[in-house]
């Protein structure tokens, strides 16, 4: 009986941890499906990178190749520091 308690109790301390749990800004930029990239089906990215060992940078672009499944106006692209976007251009 004392086994079965004990189990319990740490099912239940543990199922509480999990509740518990904050998530980040990043951690929701990592996967979940938001409003911003649910209307939108990837095809492609083709990435165009040129490395200087020099200064140990990066340089380059990408394109993305997507298929509209509703008409909006926000799309949601996710870049990690310290990437920026330069410019953002479509057809």
């Amino acid at each position: 009986m004392k086994k079965y308690f004990l189990s319990a109790l740490f099912l239940s301390v543990f199922s509480q941890l999990l509740a518990q749990t904050q998530y980040t800004r990043q951690d929701s930029l990592r996967g979940m499906i938001t409003p911003e990239r649910e209307w939108w089906d990837l095809n492609y990215y083709h990435l165009s990178i040129s490395v200087n060992p020099d200064d140990s940078s990066l340089q380059g672009w990408n394109t993305i190749g997507y298929t509209p499944i509703e008409s909006k106006s926000i799309m949601q692209i996710d870049l990690q520091p310290p990437m920026n976007i330069v410019s953002i251009s479509q057809n």
